[in-house]
């Protein structure tokens, strides 16, 4: 990942990614928090939720709530330029005080063609509830995340977030969450609902090196390496496998860190990591259980001289 420090803004740009179309996500911050500008603070908010990302799209993070717009889009273009990246389409997300009528990026938001509107507890009166209805209108997904409770101080604001709410729509989420946790929050939710919308710069290269598989454009994503038309392994579930390998590969990295500093991530806040773990042993119990059962009947079945050809752990193994 390469950090480019302009006038208004921090651009994350992804490392070995020249020539390709990659997605760009704008997080606009709020106002000052303890002393930190949002330049300061937004950065950890967006990777505590979606770390990965960094690699993946180009992430900018205006200095300022107040950040001219026109300046910080100029910015990036002239940073994707330089790296030789051809922006695929915008997403933008809205925290806190961005959301106010009066900032640049309000002024301006309808105006632009959004893939995707990140309303992170925003202020959620005035221009805000307007822009949301025409970039709708446009096509753009639009995704709130919010608790009037923390906007006690301005109840016109916490007044405003059901018509804000009922403007977004499906995809508006009341959460009880603290202020500064709704980004991670929202991005989390929605996590791979927002990726399947977006380009990322990785994935996609032309060659195999190193033992590393990459997939060729066009590449059957089966994992046979052959093209989608001409794929050479239609009788066997290559995705089953895969995913299997994925599962393993990351609970493998999971367990190599340190348990107490995982722990003390959960504890802030986090219980939904651990619900998704619960979650997932229970259906790979499932599973596991259903084909070990049935391999066992295969096992039995093929019995020769009292050795059993271990026909599916073979199969995994090679």
């Amino acid at each position: 990942m390469a950090q480019v420090i302009s006038q208004n803004a921090t651009i994350y740009l992804p490392d070995g990614a020249a020539g390709r179309q990659v997605s760009v996500l704008v997080f606009y911050p709020g106002i000052q928090v303890n002393g930190q500008i949002g330049k300061v603070y937004m950065p950890p908010l967006i990777k505590s939720a979606v770390p990965e990302w960094f690699s993946k799209y180009v992430i900018v993070i205006p200095n300022q709530h107040t950040s001219d717009w026109g300046q910080v889009k100029s910015e990036y273009r002239i940073a994707l330029t330089n790296a030789e990246l051809t922006e695929k389409d915008l997403s933008i997300g809205i925290f806190s005080g961005s959301g106010n009528q009066s900032s640049s990026i309000q002024l301006s938001l309808a105006q632009e063609k959004l893939l995707n509107l990140f309303l992170m507890d925003p202020t959620s009166t005035g221009k805000i509830v307007e822009n949301v209805k025409k970039l709708k209108a446009a096509s753009t997904i639009c995704y709130l995340t919010y608790n009037p409770n923390n906007w006690d101080r301005y109840p016109a604001i916490k007044a405003g977030f059901a018509k804000l709410a009922q403007t977004v729509g499906e995809l508006a989420r009341l959460d009880k969450s603290s202020h500064m946790k709704i980004p991670g929050v929202l991005l989390t939710t929605w996590k791979s609902q927002i990726e399947a919308t977006l380009t990322s710069a990785t994935g996609i290269t032309s060659i195999k090196e190193n033992n590393k598989s990459f997939m060729k454009l066009n590449e059957c994503d089966c994992g046979c390496g052959g093209s989608k038309s001409s794929c050479s392994s239609k009788d066997i579930n290559y995705m089953f496998f895969g995913n299997l390998e994925t599962i393993k590969r990351m609970v493998d990295e999971l367990l190599t860190m340190d348990p107490s500093q995982v722990d003390s991530i959960l504890k802030d806040g986090h219980d939904w990591a651990v619900d998704h773990i619960a979650s997932s042993v229970d259906d790979i119990q499932e599973v596991f259980n259903f084909i070990k059962g049935q391999s066992n009947i295969e096992n039995d079945r093929f019995a020769e001289g009292g050795q059993y050809l271990k026909t599916f752990e073979s199969f995994l193994k090679r």
